[in-house]
């Protein structure tokens, strides 16, 4: 119930949780506090141009990439033009992003700043990813600060012939608890888990996840959909579209 506005401020916003994208579209325009987004229709599937990063599947556990195609299939039969599209600025945020990015000497500051009580409080495997920023050089943050900017800058551009680029949302099926008891191992399964999502952060794109079917351990995938830069009332449409053509839902355990 509470946000805390100071923690690595150049890439962190808020996200909604919505059974549906028509819904979270009323939610977000109801949660909008300055300049509203206009919305638009949903578009018709014939209408729709979808880039692929395909990049973005690389590493994928069984049943992930085979769901998400899937889905992108159906969305093609519709009509839609769906095509692979090569974003060397995905490559150059992930590289960035696998090194740190900057978002932990904000949150290293912060606490450092405000917080530095909590330092020693936080748990193991978070507090040695807030050490591990602790010694970046303000030359080191500035220069991944400006390579931010010119990355989203040229990102940007990329929505002039697409209305969104997709990928997997997570490429990884969720891993056991009893295999994440070690520090390392955590570390690689955290950034497996956040790797294609970081990528809307790092290009400072919007971004929403639409389910679309289940992996090899019958755990839920999701297509994730990137839009241009304060887009958000041009790509909910989008993934309300999608929806109805994949026409799928999540049917939870029990």
């Amino acid at each position: 119930d509470a946000y805390l506005p100071g923690p690595a401020k150049s890439i962190t916003v808020l996200g909604e949780l919505a059974p549906a994208a028509t819904v979270e579209a009323i939610e977000k325009k109801a949660a909008e506090a300055a300049a509203p987004v206009p919305e638009a229709a949903p578009p018709a599937p014939p209408l729709l141009r979808l880039g692929v990063v395909e990049g973005l599947f690389d590493g994928a556990d069984p049943g992930v990439a085979e769901a998400v195609q899937d889905a992108l299939r159906k969305v093609a039969a519709a009509g839609a033009r769906v095509e692979a599209v090569d974003v060397p600025e995905v490559r150059e945020g992930l590289d960035l992003f696998m090194r740190g990015s900057v978002a932990g000497a904000e949150l290293w500051a912060f606490l450092n700043r405000s917080l530095p009580g909590w330092i020693e409080t936080l748990e193991p495997r978070v507090k040695q990813r807030v050490e591990a920023a602790e010694g970046m050089s303000a030359r080191e943050y500035i220069d991944r600060r400006h390579l931010l900017s010119e990355l989203a800058r040229r990102a940007a551009a990329r929505f002039a012939g697409y209305d969104a680029l997709v990928a997997p949302t997570v490429v990884s099926t969720p891993p056991k608890l009893a295999d994440l008891e070690a520090l390392d191992a955590y570390a690689q399964a955290n950034l497996r888990a956040l790797r294609n999502t970081s990528v809307a952060n790092t290009l400072g794109l919007c971004a929403v996840t639409v389910p679309v079917g289940v992996d090899a351990a019958g755990m839920p995938v999701g297509l994730m959909l990137m839009g241009s830069p304060r887009g958000e009332g041009r790509l909910l449409p989008v993934a309300d579209a999608v929806e109805r053509v994949v026409g799928w839902q999540v049917s939870l355990p029990g």
